[in-house]
């Protein structure tokens, strides 16, 4: 996830100089860079039985395009039973795309995007959620760290986190927050489906998980947490659990809050 911040600037660039990036889900379905980008086109193809192509409300994964393969597959032509596989649905509307620009070519290249997207019927989150889930096969066991308290929550300060866990560790991080933010690293709390966050159906090659401080989170999904950050009059206080019991530390430093809950990791 942390490539982001590499792909994105690239990403802008590329955008500015007037070319369309289509982008292809993962086949694991996972939150997937660039796909899941402002200003990328993301696809990803359906195994539901769509008469045509739709579009989906703004969700999570940054998914515009729902994409049944099968109306762009000749009958003619020789192939599986099932065609699977979320890129092949990237030539299929770049197809569609190529067609639409031909009638508007003189029109600016943002303005042509949103007009053929909204030429597509819209789907609710519901579906693209079904469709996501029924996809979703992996499990992980990643390890959670709660910030018990809203002064925590500022983004320089997990921002400050995440970039030492990798720079530091190799270790990839997400925050579920409560609020939207332009890093995709920031995922925003779904309240209809807070547990399924904390069972981290959704992210691929990520090892920690940070949570924002939320009350609405009760104590049966704190029990889930592996850690729990507060930060106090005398630093930051981290209590963890292992096969001894709970241990509480207290640092200073986030590189210090960093180094503390690998080591209570790793006991």
């Amino acid at each position: 996830m942390s490539d982001y911040q590499k792909i994105y600037p690239m990403i802008q660039r590329v955008i500015a100089n007037n070319i369309v990036v289509v982008a292809a889900q993962s086949n694991q379905n996972r939150i997937t860079v660039p796909a899941c980008l402002p200003n990328v086109i993301g696809v990803i193809s359906s195994t539901q039985k769509l008469e045509c192509t739709k579009r989906v409300e703004k969700n999570r994964w940054g998914i515009n395009l729902i994409v049944p393969l099968e109306q762009y597959i000749d009958d003619g032509i020789e192939r599986p039973e099932r065609v699977e596989g979320n890129s092949y649905a990237v030539p299929a509307i770049i197809s569609e795309l190529c067609r639409f620009k031909k009638k508007v070519s003189d029109l600016p290249i943002d303005k042509i995007c949103n007009l053929f997207l909204e030429q597509f019927q819209i789907l609710g989150t519901t579906s693209i959620d079904e469709e996501i889930r029924k996809k979703s096969k992996l499990s992980m066991i990643v390890p959670y760290i709660y910030f018990g308290n809203k002064a925590l929550c500022e983004e320089s300060i997990i921002l400050e986190m995440m970039n030492t866990f990798q720079a530091r560790y190799g270790i990839e991080t997400i925050c579920i927050v409560n609020e939207e933010k332009e890093d995709v690293r920031f995922i925003q709390f779904d309240k209809r489906r807070i547990k399924d966050d904390i069972n981290n159906n959704f992210y691929s090659d990520v090892d920690l998980i940070f949570v924002e401080f939320f009350e609405e989170i009760n104590d049966s999904i704190k029990k889930e947490f592996d850690i729990i950050l507060t930060l106090e009059d005398n630093g930051y206080a981290l209590i963890g659990e292992n096969e001894n019991g709970k241990i509480a530390c207290h640092v200073d430093k986030i590189s210090q809050v960093c180094d503390k809950i690998v080591a209570l990791l790793s006991t």
